[in-house]
């Protein structure tokens, strides 16, 4: 319960100050129009990390590492949006995975058996944040420092068959819903007139022990948005006492931006 007061006050906090950093320029001066971006992209992520299962029939309890079970992307999206005004933004970044695997093998416990394991792992990952740029140069590179919140769902299964002599035919699944506040810097760094180097840093906490999220890669500018090639990896850490022991993301992502 304390726990989950804390969670909440930490939410309370992020959201107030995100929307004051935010809102507090239309107090001065409204005469100037905010620009919206809206931004899709595609993020094929290689997923490590330890998901802890009690499976019963086994009595011990069972770690499973997604990165040798996973190989088939079932289904991803992935979008943003942010209001950009002077030096002042607010975002929103929203990624859904859906991943799984079966496997069977023989495995010696004794005397051979069949063994065949079914893994899924579906994840929403939601960030909300607000942004203020401290640094921009006359060629147009920037540094914003920001403020948000990030929401992290998780459901995992296993189902796990074992033929004779075990005869071990079992199913278990596991869900759970964290928040973590964070803060970090991004921006760009101006290579040519349209060619940039976008670049992004959060570290944070809450319901994790630990979580941070960086990005890098190449973008090219228009008029009407942009289109960039980034690397981004994505790292959660739980600690022992949740079935999400630790769980990373990274992988290439293409996307593009519109402006208006």
């Amino acid at each position: 319960m304390n726990k989950l007061l804390n969670e909440n006050k930490l939410i309370a906090i992020v959201v107030g100050l995100t929307l004051m950093m935010f809102f507090a320029p239309y107090i001065d001066a409204q005469e100037r129009n905010p620009e919206f971006e809206i931004g899709l992209y595609g993020w094929l992520p290689s997923i490590n990390g330890k998901l802890a299962f009690n499976v019963p029939g086994l009595g011990d309890e069972l770690e499973v590492d997604p990165g040798t079970l996973i190989e088939n992307l079932k289904f991803t999206a992935q979008g943003s949006f942010a209001v950009k005004y002077e030096k002042w933004m607010a975002y929103v970044d929203i990624i859904y995975l859906k991943e799984g695997k079966t496997e069977s093998k023989t495995i010696d416990v004794g005397a051979p058996v069949n063994a065949e394991a079914t893994f899924k792992l579906i994840a929403t990952i939601a960030s909300l944040g607000g942004a203020f740029e401290v640094v921009r140069t006359r060629g147009k590179s920037n540094l914003y420092t920001l403020i948000g919140v990030r929401y992290f769902y998780n459901k995992s299964g296993l189902s796990l068959s074992l033929g004779a002599p075990l005869q071990i035919n079992e199913s278990v699944e596991k869900s759970s819903n964290v928040w973590n506040g964070f803060v970090g810097a991004g921006g760009r760094v101006m290579l040519a007139k349209h060619w940039f180097i976008p670049y992004y840093l959060d570290i944070g906490g809450g319901g994790s022990k630990f979580t941070w999220q960086g990005m890098g890669g190449i973008s090219y500018d228009w008029n009407w948005g942009s289109v960039s090639l980034i690397y981004r990896y994505l790292y959660f850490n739980q600690g022992e006492e949740s079935n999400v022991r630790n769980l990373s993301m990274g992988g290439g992502e293409l996307g593009v931006a519109f402006r208006f």
